[in-house]
């Protein structure tokens, strides 16, 4: 192991590496299981209803227009994190803080994407696109996001080559807040679900506009959602809770930065710290690398 790992002055790379540790063990059954599963990512979750895509986008957006809307303050301060692929960061094998910034980089918001993310993408038809950068408010969100995408489930192997970013928000973020934590969340789904435009798209079965959001096959709310809020250049983002979940049934949110496509959202945001992860030779073990961010200078640690 580093040695520089559990040093205090890099306190954010021993807490995702403690809870790496402890996640991954207790996930090996889970692990072993799924190495025989095709995780089917070739068919990525999409907009399966385009009438209550729609319908949903139409609803926040009026509702956005009257103020009804929920919304939320992010303040300057609060630290947030991001696991980005090193093939964005590193040139010639280095890291500078320019390549740091192209990890916040939008790549999703234009019509040649592949379409995978939740809150942003393009409409089914073609007629919206909003490109977006995708955080996490705490290490949990993150890593389930990592391991959700890897082939074999395993938090360990998902964080290989990966270039993990610890930020800080600058200014303050106007966010449209879908919050797990807000009551206001509930509140304001459960309202658009009794909308006679949103009942008739939604047919005969029941509806739960939060569980649909968080549909693992089916984007067709969650992407609505974000749209809709996409539009108004009032909104830096949104706030919403990740889909996955670890085994001790624990959560979080993403925090969504809108954008165009080529667009890096670094103008509200100072990147303190990165820590870059490789696989060691020896079965489930991580090799790593600290760094700090000063005076715009990367600086191994």
């Amino acid at each position: 192991m580093n040695s520089n790992f559990s040093s205090n002055k890099f306190g954010h790379a021993t807490t995702i590496y403690m809870g790496l540790q402890h996640a991954d063990v207790r996930l090996k059954a889970v692990d072993s299981a799924a190495q025989n599963i095709n995780s089917g990512f070739q068919n990525m979750p999409t907009v399966t209803n385009r009438p209550l895509f729609k319908a949903v986008f139409n609803a926040v957006v009026k509702a956005i227009d009257h103020g009804t809307a929920p919304t939320l303050m992010v303040m300057n301060g609060r630290r947030i994190v991001r696991a980005s692929d090193k093939k964005y960061a590193l040139v010639n094998n280095r890291l500078t803080f320019a390549t740091l910034e192209a990890c916040l980089e939008i790549r999703d918001g234009s019509s040649n994407d592949n379409n995978a993310n939740r809150f942003s993408g393009r409409a089914p038809d073609g007629s919206v696109h909003v490109g977006a950068v995708y955080f996490s408010t705490h290490n949990v969100p993150m890593l389930m996001e990592l391991r959700h995408y890897h082939a074999q489930r395993s938090l360990v192997k998902a964080l290989k080559g990966k270039l993990v970013l610890n930020l800080e928000i600058t200014s303050p973020l106007l966010v449209l807040d879908l919050s797990m934590h807000s009551a206001s969340t509930a509140k304001f789904l459960k309202s658009l679900e009794q909308l006679p435009e949103i009942k008739q798209a939604a047919g005969s079965r029941p509806l739960s506009l939060y569980d649909q959001m968080l549909a693992p096959n089916d984007f067709s709310v969650s992407r609505a959602i974000g749209l809709a809020a996409g539009r108004f250049p009032t909104f830096d983002g949104l706030i919403a809770p990740t889909a996955r979940t670890d085994l001790d049934n624990r959560s979080g949110d993403n925090l969504i930065l809108f954008g165009e496509t080529g667009q890096r959202v670094s103008r509200k945001l100072k990147i303190l710290s990165a820590i870059l992860f490789k696989l060691k030779k020896g079965p489930g073990e991580l090799d790593f690398q600290n760094f700090e961010v000063v005076n715009k200078q990367v600086r191994p640690i």
